[in-house]
């Protein structure tokens, strides 16, 4: 298993943060809209999480409590634009939308994954073209135009929100790649194999075409933006991150 990939985020947020900005004035409570079904990032009936975790301690530092949302990935958005949470997890910057977003504080490792038995070489986004790819929701928005020129529209391509009916359709046949967060791949080879499914976890390939994507915090006030990404920077540099992620295993 590969090192969680915090160091890649570390020299980005501390370029990036060489402005100064003022803490809140008083503590409360904010409301964080985060996406269900992306363990061991986010485990919403636990109320913990990778991501959960480092979002809390940087929340605490600043003086707040973190209250987590949890909502299907593909509804954060309209949960943030309806104004029902202060902030959305997991985000990346669109055209036209409204909010503050804060510097990356979490990497996810997207990777393709096939099964070692059927031995393809997949060298380039490209090499996906003609394979029956199962993706994650909204992967041909988050992985670019290479990826959707590949597969987007193409026979047997989908993008759904369950991980772990991606890998059961990759160990049943029915997928030739999916799409995934490795380390949310690994996590749901974990439950195949405790649990009582026909499919359980065989040998794969992981193809590492993508770069990792830095996530970002969407805020409803500029004032908080800034004041968690000082406290990003500032446990990022502690290696606080690193220690949030081993504690489960990564």
């Amino acid at each position: 298993m590969s090192a969680y990939p915090f160091r890649w985020l570390q020299a980005a947020i501390c370029a990036a943060l060489l402005l100064c900005c003022g803490l809140p004035a008083g503590a409360r409570e904010v409301q964080v809209a985060f996406a269900t079904t992306v363990e061991p990032f986010v485990f919403p009936r636990r109320n913990s999480g990778i991501e959960i975790e480092i979002v809390r301690t940087a929340l605490q530092r600043m003086g707040h409590e973190l209250v987590p949302v949890y909502v299907p990935a593909a509804r954060l958005g309209h949960e943030f634009e309806r104004k029902a949470v202060d902030a959305a997890a997991t985000s990346l910057p669109e055209p036209g939308a409204s909010g503050f977003y804060s510097e990356p504080y979490i990497a996810y490792e997207n990777v393709a994954v096939t099964l070692a038995a059927r031995k393809f070489r997949l060298g380039q986004i490209g090499d996906l073209a003609g394979l029956r790819v199962v993706a994650f929701q909204r992967a041909s928005q988050y992985l670019g135009d290479e990826y959707r020129r590949a597969v987007y529209q193409r026979p047997g391509y989908q993008e759904i929100g369950d991980h772990l009916a991606q890998n059961r359709l990759l160990y049943r046949g029915a997928a030739d790649a999916i799409v995934i967060e490795r380390h949310i791949f690994e996590y749901q080879d974990r439950l195949l194999a405790a649990g009582k499914f026909s499919e359980k976890p065989q040998q794969v390939t992981i193809h590492k075409l993508f770069t990792p994507i830095g996530y970002r915090m969407r805020f409803q006030d500029q004032t908080l933006r800034d004041a968690f990404d000082l406290e990003i920077a500032a446990i990022t540099q502690l290696g606080i991150p690193e220690a949030i992620a081993r504690k489960y295993g990564y």
